[in-house]
Parts: C-alpha cells; sequence; structure tokens
C-alpha cells in the first residue's frame, strides 16, 4: 500500500473499437481515478485517438480469444492500492463516487467488493440490476481466470481474503449496440466457453455460463445438459447455487417439463426463502400449466413476497425486484381473462397511481371505461391523456364527445378551438364547435362559424 492516508485508485479497462461509448466512459471516471490503464486489443476505429483526449496509459495486447489475459494484462502494472475495472459501455454513475472514495482505504488482507450494474435493456426505461466484483485491492496475488465471463473472486478466495458488496453503481449502456450483432457475439461467445468447459470439465462456473449462453439464444434444449452438469458438480456457494437452479428451473420450463422446473424452483426457495425470483417462477410456470386458480394464487403469492422485500438487500446477486405497475398488469389480465371487468379496472388503477404520466396505462384506463360507457370517469383520464397526447387516437375519437356528454362545455370549446387551428377546415369541428357557441350564448361566433362551414360547401360544390 502507499504511505500516507489516501490509497489510489488505478481504474483498468480493455478496449477494441469502441469510439461510440469510450469519451463518456472516460469522461465517468476521471475525477475519482488516479490513473487510468487502457489495453487495445486491436481497435480499427478512432478509439484510440479519443482516449489521446484524455491522460491515461495505453498499451497494447494481441488477442488470443481469452478474457482473463487481456484483463490481468490491463492490471498488471497498475500503481494504485486499489484497482476497479470497467468496460468502454460502462460508466460509473456520478452518484457513487463519494461511497468509491471513502472505500479506498488501507487493508492489510486481500479485499474485493461487489458493485451494482444496471444494464439498459429497453427503450421505456427498462433496466435488469445484477452484482459484479469489480473493485479490488492490488495485492499481487490477484487474478482474472476464465477466458470468458472472467471473475477475480476465485483468486481472492484462493488467498484467503474478503468479500464485500457496496452499493456503487455502474450503467452498462451497451445492450442496445450489442442487439445489432447479437449473432456475431453470441457464435464467439459459445466458441470461447465450448472452449473453456473442454480445457475445464469439471469446472462448474463453465458450464453453468455455457448453459446460460444457451439460454440467451433460446437454445434452451441444448442448455440442459451442461445445467445439469454444473448440478452435479456442486462447487458453488448459497448465493451461486440459488442463482443456478433458478436459471435451470427457466430452461426447464421452457421446453415444457414443468414438473422438473418446480422442483429446482422449490430447491432454490430452500436455500434462500427470502428471494423474490422464486415466487415469480413458480408464477411462471403457473401460467403455463394454464390453471387459473393456480395462476391468482402464485401471483398473490408474488406480490406479497415483492413488497416484503422492497427497499431491502437482495438475498442473491441474481434475485430480482418487480415494478409494481408490473404486478398490477398481471392482476388485470387475470381478472379480464376472467371477464370480472371492476376487479381488472381497480388493479389498473392502482399500476396508473404509480406511473401516473403513462400512455399505456391511460390507454386501457380510457378504453376499460368507455367500454362500461361512465362517462364521468373517463373525462379525467381523457383530460390527462390531452395533457400528455393531445394527438393521441384516443383523444381524436372521444374527448370531445365526452366533455360535450358531461356538459363540460367551457373545456369542449377550448379542445375544438385548439383542433380548428390545427384543420381550419375541418366540418366536424366547426358543426360542434358552432353548436358549443350556440349554447353558452356566443351567437355571434356560432353564426361566423356556420357561415364558414356553408362556404366551405359551396367551394366544394363548385
Amino acid at each position: 500500500m502507499s504511505d500516507g492516508q489516501k490509497c489510489v485508485l488505478s481504474v483498468c479497462l480493455i478496449v477494441r473499437d469502441e469510439e461510440k461509448h469510450i469519451r463518456e466512459c472516460l469522461a465517468s471516471i476521471r475525477s475519482v481515478a488516479d490513473e487510468i490503464i487502457v489495453v487495445d486489443t486491436g481497435s480499427r476505429d478512432r478509439t484510440l485517438d479519443i482516449v489521446q483526449e484524455f491522460d491515461v496509459r495505453v498499451s497494447h495486447f494481441t488477442w488470443c480469444d481469452d478474457f482473463s489475459a487481456a484483463r490481468n494484462a490491463s492490471i498488471a502494472n497498475a500503481a494504485g492500492d486499489w484497482i476497479l475495472w470497467i468496460d468502454a459501455d460502462e460508466r460509473l454513475s456520478a452518484d457513487s463516487i463519494p461511497e468509491l472514495k471513502n472505500l479506498l482505504v488501507e487493508e492489510p488482507a486481500p479485499v474485493i467488493y461487489g458493485v451494482q450494474i444496471r444494464s439498459a435493456i429497453s427503450d421505456n426505461g427498462g433496466d435488469h440490476l445484477s452484482t459484479a466484483h469489480r473493485l479490488f485491492t492490488n495485492h499481487r496475488g490477484i487474478s482474472f481466470s476464465g477466458r470468458i465471463h472472467e471473475q477475480v473472486s476465485p483468486s481472492v478466495a484462493a488467498m484467503g481474503g474478503i468479500e464485500r458488496q457496496s452499493s456503487i453503481m455502474i450503467d452498462h449502456v451497451g445492450y442496445h449496440r450489442e442487439a445489432v450483432d447479437q449473432g456475431v457475439k453470441a457464435k464467439r461467445n459459445l466458441k470461447l466457453l465450448h472452449r473453456m468447459v473442454k480445457e475445464n470439465p469439471d469446472f462448474a462456473y463453465a458450464h453453468y455460463k455455457l448453459a446460460q449462453q444457451y439460454s440467451v439464444i433460446g437454445k434452451f434444449r441444448k442448455s440442459l445438459p451442461y445445467f445439469r452438469k454444473a448440478v452435479r458438480l456442486n462447487q458453488f456457494n448459497v448465493d451461486m447455487t440459488a442463482s443456478l437452479y433458478n436459471a435451470f428451473s427457466e430452461s426447464l420450463m421452457a421446453e415444457g417439463r414443468l414438473k422438473e422446473a418446480r422442483a429446482y424452483c422449490s430447491k432454490s426457495e430452500k436455500l434462500c426463502s427470502t428471494q423474490v425470483g422464486t415466487y415469480l417462477l413458480r408464477y411462471r410456470i403457473a401460467l403455463k400449466e394454464g390453471d387459473e386458480e393456480r395462476i391468482k394464487q402464485c401471483l398473490d403469492e408474488l406480490n406479497a413476497q415483492n413488497r416484503k422485500m422492497a427497499g431491502a438487500e437482495k438475498a442473491i446477486s441474481t434475485d430480482v425486484r418487480i415494478p409494481q405497475d408490473k404486478i398490477e398488469n398481471e392482476y388485470v389480465a387475470i381478472y379480464l381473462r376472467q371477464e370480472k371487468p371492476r376487479e381488472a379496472l381497480k388493479h389498473l388503477l392502482d399500476a396508473y397511481s404509480s406511473h401516473p404520466d403513462s400512455i399505456l396505462l391511460l390507454e386501457k384506463i380510457v378504453k376499460m371505461y368507455v367500454t362500461h360507457n361512465d362517462s364521468q370517469a373517463v373525462e379525467t383520464y381523457l383530460t390527462e391523456l390531452y395533457r400528455l397526447m393531445p394527438n393521441h387516437e384516443l383523444i381524436l375519437e372521444y374527448y370531445g364527445t365526452v366533455l360535450i356528454r358531461n356538459q363540460n362545455f367551457e373545456a369542449a370549446i377550448k379542445y375544438y378551438e385548439a383542433c380548428l387551428a390545427q384543420e381550419a377546415n375541418d366540418s366536424l369541428v366547426i358543426r360542434r364547435l358552432g353548436g358549443l357557441y350556440a349554447k353558452v350564448g356566443r351567437v355571434d361566433l356560432a353564426k361566423e362559424l356556420l357561415g364558414k362551414l356553408e362556404n366551405t360547401a359551396s367551394l366544394a360544390a363548385g
């Protein structure tokens, strides 16, 4: 360790053709990094030109189909007391910098920290949260292992080191790009994972990761032998074993082997009864079985456990927390299948209460109220939908007529005036606005609009 109270942090990256991402990554870490080490494995784009804009140490590594070898090259000459490793399509959250600095203290033994990886997986804000060991003391015995899905935890465990968890957040933004070259990446990953299994046939982690890769690309049947091998080898701690059982259960479920899927789901729950993931798996298995009573029971259990664990630390690193609106939407689907619209509407409104700017939820609420001819209630939600999206098709279809039906004439006038400003010759809008003016005593404006309508009709006839 360095002299004095302040510990030095080295941030290490391996990169290749990352011109789209590298600038923002380096910008996110430069305020906390005492040195930044970039190892390039063969970039052919502008990655290295962009890297030169920052104070970094650049070296080159000849790619050999081994991520650990490249990672170990990146940390080999790190001068820091601590090492943080990060990928080019990731960013260190600015909110995490104070915590990161506080963790950089002198440690007599090897220490490794789990950090949170938040991966954006959809355009509407969806994300996935996982845990990875990214921060560790720079003891020279710590190194990466595994051709792919490389990790430092085995070396730390071999040294009798200490594993801790943190709330440090790293945002992974690369999934959208990965969707474009998913086929190429999957082919590369499968090649490396098969090599890793062949080189280490009794290494459970290699079989587990190969099984997961097959699951990711939808080849669930091919994943099953590797899941079984990982289970038989029995080399994981409680956290990893529960995660293995859950992943195995998912593949079994996808293959229609529901009894066995339930069995592994139960095994996972016995290892860790507080996790939400097993409740989610049971619900999904019940959906596959199609027993509505069982589906409702499993959803009730999932809902209760998800609420109980909200805000609590995850019991296992791969556990999930489900947004409450998604659970409410599952109730909606159940009650609609059972032809119980009032119960469905209740859960729809509960979901909307936590997501008041959701266009999708507003659409569903409006359609349900329209179906049941509840003009008073639907006006409230149409008004909110109009605020968020004035030209939505449901607004154009219903809003004006609902306002008129509810005798909310002034609001209806404002709405149709706005419509007329956008489409000056719309005869339906002119007739309705003229009628509204007449109802509130604005006779001159009504006559003016009716005259405009007659002129428009004459022009069309001529």
